[in-house]
């Protein structure tokens, strides 16, 4: 098989966390609450800084997948051997490379969907990152930005869950590698 026909088998992986189906249309409004000082800042110098989620409130949220994956991977696919333990180490390349490479020039900007009825915002956002209410929530229209494909920016929605629905997530994900594995076995060699 071809690099492209096996990234092809793999693609489903990805479709429910890499779809921009929400961006489709006029793009929503997105809402970055912060304080006072940093809108004006934004405002006034035209740009926007990116923070490392590493050096933010809450490391978990770029940590827990790699990690419970690590562990599953580690736990699943190198006790069954063969290509499956080759995929293993092939996964802790990457999470080690990712780890000591990557992680650190990974960046974040954080936006909040906004419903344009809205006239208050939220008050869980305002409570933590727009100053206790007295901060600044800086509209962005979506719709006005034109996308780039050569660039290195990704915009994508979160999904919140608890860490019992992340990990299952993360368990049925391998699974179905695993499952494309298993059913391919003959085509990879």
């Amino acid at each position: 098989m071809t690099d492209t026909e096996v990234s092809a088998l793999f693609c489903s992986i990805y479709d429910d966390f890499l779809s921009d189906d929400w961006l489709a249309g006029k793009g929503p409004l997105l809402a970055h609450y912060t304080s006072m000082a940093n809108s004006e800042k934004i405002i006034h110098e035209e740009k926007i800084l990116l923070s490392n989620p590493l050096f933010m409130n809450d490391i978990e949220e770029m940590r827990f997948g790699l990690n419970v994956g690590h562990d599953l991977i580690v736990n699943k696919f190198t006790p069954l051997g063969g290509i499956l333990k080759n995929l293993s180490k092939e996964f802790l390349n990457i999470y080690q490379d990712f780890d000591n490479n990557l992680a650190i020039n990974t960046y974040v900007f954080c936006l909040s969907e906004h419903d344009p009825k809205d006239t208050d915002g939220r008050l869980s956002m305002w409570r933590a990152y727009g100053g206790n209410g007295s901060g600044a929530a800086l509209i962005f229209d979506l719709g006005k930005i034109r996308p780039n494909n050569n660039s290195p920016l990704l915009i994508t929605k979160v999904k919140y869950a608890s860490v019992d629905e992340r990990y299952k997530w993360i368990d049925k994900k391998i699974r179905d590698v695993e499952s494309i594995i298993k059913k391919k076995r003959c085509s990879f060699g």
